[in-house]
């Protein structure tokens, strides 16, 4: 659809053109004026005049000096500040809440990781992001007026109208204002999206998204998601409930129910959570895994199975490679589906390196169409820090666009 243009007014068109510059000067990283002329088709003067303001008003461009002349007066150039502005970004894992206070160059200045304790119920969970966010705020050195927003990771299907969680398998919550139960408590604007979806786009804004407009992200943890970016954006769906890769069902035929409530869900065959229990159920068969949980069989996760599998041991390897079968057979139905450039795999399982990336592409040797067989599938960009640099990300889009005023 072509944009109606003659329905924006002046004002809207400068933050369209001062979004515009700023993109620019940040992807360029230092940039001259002449090459925003040349890039952007405004006037001389109109981006002076933006980039005056950029820096004298907004704070987020400085000078960087003076560049070489081909001829007549030098060019002023131009760099994105962004160690000046602060984000607070924040995952709520199943097992942990991670938060960082970061520059918006994701620099990362502080971190603080706590147990979820989602056991304990919704209300503790909110105290626990309540605190994490107050003692972020209060870092000595740290002017609070300078944090620009809270970006915030969660499981589960998010309202992306209203921020709010409709449904967590995950953490069994239904309908819960997250969204309005943290920003009673501050007055940083606060923005909330699915994890996974902000794991594609952290790859989007800091990793190998930048050079790639077509791929899935696939989180494979305590749970399973998938976020998918299509010609460069990430899909949100209609009510911002896209991504559930692992509540696909994979056997209709299992008894194996999923947090869902559904039998059979990739989640449910594949997910850490799974290979934990199956490891519970079968720790009688292996000494490893009694000695590896010193004879506590509570005590076993996912972890321990790969480690035990790395350490050869027979049980711990079945239970490893039956539940990388199952993640690979969803694999493959995505592939055939989406037709994306690369996979990209991060969450707390993937985090087992070298042995899970082994069998995935031993088990997806064979798998694909011919005409599939040059998908990459390779580990996402930033490990266990995935949701927090798309939760950073979040924020930075905001600020690009001018979306925080």
């Amino acid at each position: 659809m072509i944009p109606n243009f003659s329905r924006i007014d002046s004002k809207e068109m400068n933050k369209m053109n001062k979004s515009k510059v700023l993109k620019i000067i940040r992807d360029g990283n230092i940039i001259s004026n002449r090459e925003i002329i040349k890039q952007t088709g405004l006037t001389a003067p109109s981006v002076s005049r933006l980039v005056n303001h950029l820096i004298n008003d907004e704070g987020l461009v400085r000078y960087a000096g003076v560049g070489v002349s081909k001829g007549g007066r030098p060019p002023l150039i131009y760099e994105f500040n962004g160690v000046e502005k602060y984000i607070i970004g924040i995952d709520v894992g199943a097992t942990y809440i991670r938060a960082v206070l970061a520059n918006l160059n994701a620099e990362i200045l502080y971190e603080i990781q706590l147990l979820t304790e989602k056991e304990r119920g919704y209300h503790c969970v909110i105290t626990k992001l309540t605190d994490l966010i107050n003692r972020l705020r209060k870092r000595q050195g740290i002017d609070s007026k300078n944090i620009v927003g809270i970006g915030i990771g969660v499981a589960g299907l998010i309202d992306k109208k209203k921020q709010n969680v409709n449904f967590s398998p995950d953490f069994h919550w239904e309908n819960v204002n997250l969204y309005e139960d943290l920003a009673k408590i501050s007055e940083i604007p606060i923005f909330l999206d699915n994890s996974t979806r902000l794991m594609a786009l952290g790859e989007l804004g800091y990793g190998i998204g930048k050079c790639c407009d077509n791929f899935v992200v696939l989180n494979v943890g305590y749970g399973i998601a998938a976020g998918i970016v299509q010609d460069g954006k990430t899909i949100s769906g209609c009510f911002g409930h896209s991504g559930e890769f692992g509540h696909m069902t994979l056997n209709p035929d299992s008894e194996i129910v999923c947090e869902c409530g559904q039998k059979g869900c990739i989640e449910a065959l594949a997910s850490g959570r799974r290979i934990a229990e199956i490891g519970r159920e079968r720790a009688s068969e292996s000494a490893m895994l009694n000695d590896l949980c010193n004879n506590d069989i509570q005590k076993i996760d996912a972890k321990m199975i790969a480690d035990a599998a790395r350490l050869g041991d027979i049980v711990a390897d079945e239970i490893l490679n039956n539940a990388i079968d199952n993640l690979c057979i969803g694999i493959r139905n995505l592939v055939s589906l989406l037709d994306p450039e690369m996979i990209l795999i991060g969450g707390g399982v993937s985090l087992n390196g070298e042995i899970f990336f082994r069998k995935v592409t031993k088990c997806m040797e064979g798998k694909l169409m011919r005409t599939k067989a040059g998908v990459n599938i390779r580990p996402v960009t930033f490990g266990e820090n995935a949701t927090i640099l798309g939760a950073l990300t979040l924020v930075l889009k905001k600020v690009l666009n001018f979306e925080l005023i």
